[in-house]
């Protein structure tokens, strides 16, 4: 497509897009008020509860973890700890910006200024987990929190923010770190007492391909566009340890991507290899990455065996990489929001999205557990070892 092609297929596509416009004005000055209002897709603040008596309330004060397990992915443990961060950095900043940006108020006089906010910082934070546990349509969600839809919006991605800076400032832990020698040993360790022919092998990994929306620009979306799944995408990379947290990832790429491409580009092949030539550990991966110059990898089953040696080594390796669908499984059954169609530009929300899952993920694996990975390989690193030690699973 010459220059020429593209100008003319910009002009096409932007009188189009002014075609759709006018015609979505005409039809809305036919309607009258009564027709408009019964087609008004949102809920009114006159319809609402006040945050203050939300459902959220109710959950939050009803001392039920199971429910507010199901309803957050966290214990009341683990969500009094985000709060004691959260709630500092929530009320020195504002959400009102501009362009999706938020803005410090600091302690001072501008803090005390205008009306107090309804949705406190407890509100705030339970809302952007309650997110992650949702799918659809986010009114039933912000009438829970008892938001309006456009209050609901600012605060949701106010929220996200908020928590990545706690994460990347206070709570490390939960970041993806790479193992240091004591802890790539204690990996191979654990893998070997589940695969004994296993001996250099403490990572699994895989590939996640995420839907998103499409885009009005023709040559973004083929970036996004993957013709195998005939639909666009972004693509993930995780790596995940015998304790069940993501030690290495790469995030948000463009669905045009092949798996061994991004972990190419994304430093998952340079960072895995730099922990062989470091402490000889192995990751095992599937088909889709590439063996060749990686001598940290065991690709599972991809060749024929040659002796019966290796024909149990490959059983062995074949087994083992089913816990990176385990991770995947978590991943995707903790945050079912990534179901959805990620947003596809949005003040750089998608990139706050999946950094903020893999924050969640690896914090929720160390203070909640639920974690199959844990619970099959390292039992006693896991929130429920007490269970463990006393039988029950």
């Amino acid at each position: 497509m010459n220059v020429e092609d593209c100008a003319i297929y910009m002009l096409l596509l932007y009188a189009r897009q002014l075609n759709d416009h006018d015609q979505q004005t005409r039809w809305k000055m036919l309607m009258s008020k009564e027709m408009r209002r019964r087609r008004c897709n949102r809920l009114s603040r006159g319809s609402l509860l006040l945050p203050s008596q939300s459902p959220w309330v109710k959950l939050i004060s009803a001392s039920d973890q199971g429910s507010f397990i199901t309803m957050t992915s966290l214990d009341y443990a683990s969500f009094r700890i985000l709060v004691s961060f959260f709630a500092p950095t929530y009320y020195a900043n504002s959400p009102y910006g501009g362009n999706g940006n938020i803005r410090s108020i600091g302690n001072g006089e501008e803090a005390t200024r205008g009306r107090p906010r309804l949705l406190d910082a407890e509100g705030c934070l339970g809302l952007v987990l309650c997110w992650y546990r949702s799918r659809g349509n986010q009114n039933l969600l912000h009438g829970f929190f008892g938001l309006t839809g456009s209050v609901g919006r600012i605060f949701l991605t106010f929220g996200r923010k908020v928590l990545v800076l706690i994460f990347e400032t206070h709570l490390r832990y939960a970041l993806p770190t790479k193992p240091d020698e004591h802890k790539s040993q204690e990996y191979k360790d654990a893998v070997h007492r589940q695969y004994p022919l296993l001996t250099d092998v403490g990572l699994v990994a895989d590939g996640l391909k995420l839907q998103v929306q499409q885009s009005r620009d023709y040559f973004v979306q083929k970036r996004f566009y993957n013709s195998w799944k005939a639909d666009t995408f972004v693509s993930n990379i995780f790596v995940f340890a015998p304790d069940g947290r993501i030690v290495i990832c790469a995030l948000n790429a463009p669905g045009v991507l092949h798996d061994s491409k991004l972990a190419d580009y994304g430093g998952v092949y340079r960072k895995l290899n730099k922990l062989y030539e470091r402490y000889s550990i192995k990751c095992v991966i599937d088909s889709a990455f590439c063996t060749a110059n990686n001598p940290c990898l065991i690709k599972s089953s991809q060749t024929d065996p040659t002796g019966a040696h290796e024909l149990l080594t490959n059983n062995e390796a074949t087994s083992l990489r089913q816990s990176s669908e385990w991770g995947m499984r978590i991943m995707q059954a903790t945050n079912p929001k990534l179901k959805d169609r990620l947003p596809f530009n949005e003040f750089a929300s998608r990139s706050d999205i999946l950094t903020l899952a893999v924050y969640l993920f690896n914090f929720r694996t160390e203070h909640v557990g639920h974690n199959q990975i844990t619970n099959v390989f390292m039992p006693e690193f896991s929130a429920e070892s007490h269970l463990f030690a006393q039988g029950w699973m």
